[in-house]
């Protein structure tokens, strides 16, 4: 996918206001990757920002859980859990 290395370039840009700005729309990539994508690429992601040295970032994450659970877990729950486990 031509939009994975952009968007890994955001998750590890070296300033944090954007990462945490990133951190604020990570959710709403699900839907549009797929499921897929949103498990092999997405989800470590947001793992590696949710342990961001920045306070700012992981708080963005965590201030937005309402609209993760409503972007990737539907695009998760079809899959089996075995899959999910190694996160």
């Amino acid at each position: 996918m031509e939009i994975l290395p952009p968007i890994k370039e955001l998750v590890g840009d070296p300033n944090p206001q954007v990462r945490a700005a990133f951190g604020e729309n990570l959710s709403g990539l699900a839907p549009i990757l797929g499921k897929d994508a949103t498990i092999e690429h997405l989800l470590p992601m947001f793992l590696q920002m949710l342990k961001d040295d920045d306070s700012k970032v992981r708080l963005n994450i965590i201030s937005r859980l309402e609209l993760v659970n409503a972007g990737i877990i539907p695009v998760l729950k079809p899959y089996p859990r075995r899959h999910l486990a190694k996160y």
